[in-house]
């Protein structure tokens, strides 16, 4: 993802990004989809938020984000402490959906295609990198 993109998710989402924040300053990837994903992604995680809100964010019951990724032409992500959202799996399952009809490389509605192997979501114009 732009690194731009994900300065703004950790800007928008820092509490619940924590993690994948400390391991990008460590020299790892954060964000392992592309730009495409961006707007989804970010309403998922606001609505992660909503669903904790009464849990104070220091508290070591508040979930982190700790993977995102496209596998498979699907967006996964991992969390730490997801058990503390009562809504996790409703949202995750928005998530995924969402993610299998838009294009990963620039948000246009698309379908997963493989390409010789490695698959994407995309719109027919976009090509993944080889």
């Amino acid at each position: 993802m732009n690194p731009s993109f994900e300065h703004a998710l950790f800007e928008r989402h820092p509490r619940l990004l924590r993690y994948l924040r400390e391991r990008g300053r460590q020299g790892y990837s954060t964000f392992e989809c592309d730009d495409g994903w961006f707007a989804f992604l970010d309403e998922a995680l606001s609505s992660f938020e909503q669903a904790v809100v009464d849990i104070p964010t220091n508290s070591d019951d508040y979930p982190d984000l700790t993977m995102v990724k496209s596998k498979f032409g699907e967006l996964r992500i991992s969390m730490a402490g997801r058990s503390s959202i009562p809504n996790f799996e409703d949202i995750y399952r928005a998530l995924q959906k969402k993610g299998k009809t838009t294009c990963e490389f620039c948000g246009k509605p698309g379908r997963i295609t493989d390409h010789s192997g490695y698959f994407a979501v995309n719109c027919g114009k976009c090509v993944p990198p080889s």
